[in-house]
């Protein structure tokens, strides 16, 4: 039975696990996690990203994402296993010690070249974002052998009940049909660490 609920802290190394799996080859992942002298953002190989590196940097988000209000990440949950998952972030304010936290977790565990990757990535996505900050789509990502059974659309209407608008971004052109029908459009494209993101919104006004 499919179980759609609010991830809880217990949650949060099963679900940085989920995620560090789902995102091994994005773009903007890759990017982050760039070889220093290496290839260029966004052109590293398939599983030159370490799945362990990318772990400890998604435990270190959440921890950020989920420190403010609640239902900031709902998860899909089949058999007791993490099949899908939405993770949004507020208009909270950090705590230092939060924030303390994320820098001292991803320097220690992917090193600092990666705290300041994702920091320049922070920095350069939040130019497309709108005057009003919007309730972000931080990631979403289903289960391959799960898709095609509506999950996706059950996370989102989920996550819709946080807010009024939302935006989010993707590297991927598939990605912006799959939003599109979810009822997102596409504001704007930017370009961060080397990478085209497209910038979505979804307003229910």
């Amino acid at each position: 039975m499919l179980t759609i609920r609010s991830a809880e802290s217990s949650d949060r190394q099963a679900l940085a696990s989920f995620l560090a799996q789902n995102f091994l080859s994005e773009p903007s992942m890759q990017a982050i996690f760039a070889i220093p002298g290496g290839l260029p953002p966004g052109a590293l190989p398939l599983g030159a990203l370490p799945p362990e590196a990318l772990q400890v940097w998604f435990v270190a988000a959440l921890s950020v994402w989920t420190s403010g209000a609640p239902n900031q990440a709902i998860i899909a949950q089949q058999d007791g296993s993490i099949v899908g998952a939405i993770i949004l972030s507020g208009r909270e304010k950090l705590s230092l010690a939060v924030a303390w936290g994320w820098f001292w977790t991803i320097g220690l565990g992917c090193g600092l070249k990666v705290v300041f990757r994702s920091l320049m990535a922070e920095w350069q996505r939040r130019g497309s974002w709108p005057t009003k900050k919007p309730i972000v789509i931080e990631f979403v990502a289903v289960l391959a052998e799960h898709r095609g059974r509506g999950i996706a659309s059950q996370l989102f209407a989920e996550a819709h009940k946080q807010g009024t608008e939302f935006w989010l971004e993707t590297t991927l052109d598939q990605n912006v049909v799959i939003f599109e029908r979810l009822g997102y459009r596409v504001v704007s494209d930017h370009s961060a660490l080397g990478c085209r993101h497209f910038a979505m919104m979804f307003s229910k006004s």
